[in-house]
C-alpha cells in the first residue's frame, strides 16, 4: 500500500485485511480495551458512536486469545474492509498512521 510515493503496508491483501478489526459493544468497556490494546502496538483508526455503543477500527495483530478475552467481555470483533482500511491508513485529513 503506496501513499504520497511512501510504502505504508508491504504485505498482500489478505494479511492487510487480517490486521484490521472492528470492536463493538458498550462504549465504555470498548475504551478500556482499546487502551489496553494500545499498549501493545495496535492502532486505533477511527471511531462510531450511538449511543452508549461505540465501535472502534484498529489495525495490528490481534492474536485468538486477545479475541477471545474481547468476546468475554461482551464485545464483538469483526473485519475490515480493505477499502476501509486503505481509507484510514491513508488518512484524508494529513495525520500520519504507521503500520
Amino acid at each position: 500500500m503506496l501513499h504520497e510515493g511512501r510504502v505504508l503496508v508491504h504485505d498482500d491483501a489478505d494479511g492487510i485485511r487480517g490486521r484490521g478489526v472492528s470492536i463493538t459493544g458498550p462504549a465504555e468497556v470498548v475504551d478500556r480495551f482499546v487502551a489496553v490494546q494500545a499498549g501493545n502496538g495496535i492502532r486505533e483508526l477511527g471511531t462510531q458512536r450511538l449511543g452508549g455503543t461505540k465501535q472502534v477500527s484498529m489495525f495490528g495483530e490481534l492474536d485468538a486469545a486477545t479475541r477471545s478475552q474481547a468476546r468475554a467481555l461482551g464485545l464483538e470483533v469483526g473485519s475490515l474492509p480493505l477499502q476501509d482500511l486503505f481509507v484510514h491508513l491513508t488518512d484524508a485529513h494529513g495525520r500520519e498512521i504507521k503500520a
